[in-house]
């Protein structure tokens, strides 16, 4: 089973918060978790904010925050590990567009 894009794009918000102090672009989340509208980024950031697990500041680009909750849901979220189902001689991937995630729990 694949992570659910909105795990994707709260984990994703986090974890760039963390490295650099700053959230990322809608632009830059579509194309980390592969949607190419940013209109459906949109609407799940949209939902993330209904359930209270994210926040933005309206007249604020790069503002979103991840809250308590979203964080008590990213510690119950299983990692994912990405699986790639051919490498050429190289090692190199050949269509990236066949990446698909796994779910592996925490020990």
């Amino acid at each position: 089973m694949a992570e659910s894009n909105q795990i994707a794009i709260l984990r994703y918000i986090h974890e760039q918060q963390t490295m650099t102090g700053y959230a990322p672009t809608v632009r830059e989340i579509a194309e980390h978790v592969h949607l190419a509208s940013t209109a459906t980024v949109h609407g799940h950031i949209n939902r993330l904010i209904k359930k209270g697990l994210l926040t933005k500041k309206a007249t604020k680009s790069r503002s979103f925050h991840v809250t308590p909750s979203g964080l008590r849901v990213l510690e119950q979220a299983p990692a994912s590990l990405n699986m790639v189902p051919r490498f050429d001689p190289d090692n190199n991937i050949e269509n990236q567009d066949d990446v698909d995630y796994i779910p592996v729990p925490e020990q």
